[in-house]
């Protein structure tokens, strides 16, 4: 399971951010990979912005009622996303786990082209200020990056894997193109009576 930040960009300060608590939203149940991450985060976040972090868990509609208030707020980097793709577990990327040397990846076992992995990244509304999407990019990547974090979430199965913005959106971009072929090939369809009614 891999691990990145990130927070969208465009222009202004950020020497005086952050003045007060930030909101670190947990789209997934709690007790789950997803806010036991954005718990660790938080904390390292306090420790290196000098500032509360509040985590809060925003649950259903496959995290979209957790990203909703994200997309809504104001683009000062107050409310922030948790954003995990929980999609299976590190053995299925492309590369062996260093937490794991000898279990081999499912391509190794036969089945090629396999290359599913888990994930998890912050997000911002889509105007945050550049200055602000790079403080926060260098001190969560600090953070998680530390050597007793390492440990702790090594523990968890997760390796920290630290990307700039623009890389992280990549790989955003990648997997939903990646996942939108899968969708389309297997011909299902969604019913917006059934599942969001």
């Amino acid at each position: 399971m891999g691990w990145a930040t990130l927070a969208w960009a465009a222009p202004a300060g950020a020497q005086d951010y952050p003045t007060k608590p930030i909101r670190l939203i947990a789209p997934f149940a709690p007790g789950g990979a997803t806010d036991v991450l954005a718990r660790i985060a938080g904390q390292k976040m306090n420790e290196r912005l000098g500032q509360p972090v509040v985590v809060e868990n925003r649950t259903g509609a496959g995290g979209n009622i957790g990203a909703e208030p994200v997309v809504k707020a104001a683009a000062d980097g107050y409310t922030l996303l948790m954003g995990g793709v929980p999609l299976a577990i590190a053995l299925t990327a492309k590369a062996r786990s260093p937490l794991l040397p000898s279990l081999p990846t499912v391509a190794e076992a036969g089945l090629t082209g396999f290359d599913v992995s888990s994930w998890y990244g912050v997000f911002g509304p889509a105007a945050l200020p550049r200055e602000r999407v790079n403080k926060l990019n260098s001190e969560i990547g600090r953070g998680i990056n530390a050597p007793e974090l390492k440990d702790r979430l090594a523990a968890l199965g997760a390796e920290p894997a630290t990307k700039t913005p623009e890389a992280f959106t990549q790989v955003v971009r990648d997997e939903i193109a990646k996942w939108a072929k899968v969708v389309k090939a297997s011909g299902a369809k969604l019913d917006l009576k059934t599942c969001c009614a």
